[in-house]
């Protein structure tokens, strides 16, 4: 089975490629999203170069975490990487390349229904869909306090996150987990599923089954409003939120009152404490009384 595989540099791309290079599926080619702070691009699509040397503006992590530039390179895959999907060169450069399916695992574009319709084109999520449709899915588990993740193997449609599902299964989050480490154990989960979704298509036992088309929590990309903690969170909730957001893209607060702390690390947290006050200094510690337990963090504004 020939595949045309979309990612990005990120964790969820990786394991989903590996997998598929291990299950021997025949790739024929990637495709990486044109960097946004590059040159601007004369070709809506082009062919990098197969030498070892970073060719992409794409950033390679450190070696022994590699990106999905490097595997393909290490595996002779061809790299395409696209600055527009819906111009007439780059439709027409991946159609020609007559994969048999489509696999998306973090990619920031729609595929165009030129594409989808023509091949079945499989999306990699990490919730348990319909829930939390759109680009940030594992920020909103953390910030709503879930105790489970997920992964879903869909069939993609016009709309995002909205086709048949194919294969889903929840995933547990431990107390303290960081969203990387999340991130990575929902990749691993999902790209099991995908090599086994492909495999029952091979044998015409795909099952599909449609989405429920009522409301559910959606995913948005947060603002930095969305990494205010308040005091009627649980404890428990917020020490997750903390911990797993720490190295997030703007600073976690807690606010009491008027009153802003910033959140340098997560501590610990109780489920049963109480205490007396709103908040109460512990040495280079501050412990907030929440709706359930208490929460201890270092904080900047001691």
């Amino acid at each position: 089975m020939r595949l045309l595989f979309f990612g990005m540099s990120g964790v969820f791309s990786r394991a989903p490629l590996v997998d598929l290079i291990i299950a021997r599926f025949d790739i024929c080619a990637i495709i990486v999203p044109r960097p946004a702070q590059s040159q601007p691009a004369t070709d809506p699509i082009r062919l990098l170069p197969r030498s070892r040397a970073p060719q992409s503006d794409l950033p390679l992590t450190q070696a022994s975490d590699p990106n999905i530039i490097a595997i393909a390179r290490d595996a002779g895959i061809p790299i395409y990487e696209a600055h527009t999907l819906s111009h007439p060169q780059t439709l027409s450069t991946l159609t020609a390349l007559k994969p048999d399916a489509i696999c998306v695992a973090c990619f920031p574009y729609l595929l165009p229904n030129h594409l989808i319709t023509q091949f079945p084109s499989f999306n990699l999520h990490p919730s348990i869909l319909p829930a939390y449709r759109g680009p940030a899915p594992l920020f909103w588990i953390f910030h709503d306090g879930l105790e489970n993740a997920g992964a879903t193997v869909h069939l993609m449609d016009a709309h995002a996150d909205t086709g048949d599902i194919v294969a889903q299964e929840r995933i547990a989050l431990p107390d303290g987990i960081r969203y990387a480490d999340a991130e990575c154990v929902c990749s691993e989960h999902a790209a099991r599923l995908l090599v086994e979704a492909l495999r029952a298509m091979q044998t015409g036992a795909l099952a599909r089954t449609p989405q429920p088309r009522d409301a559910a929590p959606r995913a948005p990309n947060p603002t930095p409003r969305d990494y205010l903690i308040t005091t009627d969170w649980s404890a428990r909730r917020a020490f997750n939120f903390a911990n797993g957001l720490e190295d997030g893209d703007y600073p976690i607060r807690i606010q009491i009152g008027e009153r802003n702390f910033v959140v340098q690390a997560a501590i610990a947290f109780d489920a049963t404490e109480t205490i007396s006050a709103p908040f109460k200094r512990e040495g280079s510690r501050v412990k907030f009384q929440m709706a359930q337990g208490t929460l201890t963090i270092l904080t900047y504004n001691l």
